[in-house]
């Protein structure tokens, strides 16, 4: 059974009593935005779970999922090396969702490795999709000169910064460089093709699956928090 709480923590703590009065053998999650009382009641239940792609705690497992400290990592990094000196802007989502609150941290871990100062003014949080993100790709280019570079937490919200972008007559990536998170499918065929970090999203769920099985089973779990590698996909946005 697929049950999709669109991000409400008060459903989704319902389909997961629901689940419980049916006695189902296991439960793959991935948490709703400011979900507190799901994974307790899943315990309580005694009721077999995996946390994928996100999670309370790094170390509270079990979980699978990819590793978003190291994607934002990897992107920052890269964006520093293709543009140095040229400030790198980050656009992130919700801060309180693991992802996005790892992919920042990673973005911070980048700058204070190649000695850049941290500026907040460069960070802008809260970020969901195409129409948000396209009109803060228009207040960039009110605000900062060329040329720059933007880390986008999400390949959704760097689509809507390239669209404010090219609306604002800035060129890509000569003016600014744009990469994002999750390479999704639409990515490889924007015009420019969007450089993004892939996190093996087929794979989370292979190895959440797994964990899952093993754990329904009585089996000890080798590994039950699991990071997967991500993996650099440079397009013609940097």
């Amino acid at each position: 059974m697929i049950f999709g709480s669109y991000e409400n923590a008060e459903k989704e703590y319902k389909f997961i009593r629901q689940l419980s009065s049916l006695h189902v053998a296991g439960i793959i999650l991935d948490l709703a935005k400011d979900s507190t009382k799901s994974v307790a009641a899943m315990r309580k239940a005694k009721i077999p779970y995996v946390l994928s792609n996100r999670y309370m705690k790094r170390d509270e497992g079990p979980i699978a999922a990819g590793d978003n400290i190291m994607a934002g990592y990897i992107a920052t990094k890269h964006l520093l090396c293709r543009k140095p000196g040229a400030a790198v802007l980050c656009i992130n989502g919700p801060n309180n969702i693991s992802p996005t609150a790892e992919r920042h941290e990673g973005y911070r871990m980048a700058l204070a490795e190649a000695g850049a100062e941290y500026d907040a003014s460069r960070v802008y949080n809260d970020f969901y999709g195409l129409a948000d993100s396209h009109e803060a790709g228009l207040e960039i280019c009110k605000k900062f000169s060329p040329p720059f570079s933007i880390f986008c937490s999400t390949d959704l919200i760097a689509i809507g910064i390239l669209s404010g972008l090219r609306d604002s007559g800035l060129r890509v990536p000569a003016d600014a460089g744009v990469i994002g998170i999750d390479d999704i499918e639409m990515s490889a065929y924007l015009n420019p093709p969007l450089s993004t970090v892939s996190l093996q999203k087929e794979l989370i769920g292979v190895q959440s699956a797994e964990i899952l099985i093993d754990l329904m089973e009585g089996r000890d779990v080798a590994s039950p928090i699991r990071f997967l590698s991500p993996e650099l996909i440079q397009r013609e946005t940097t």
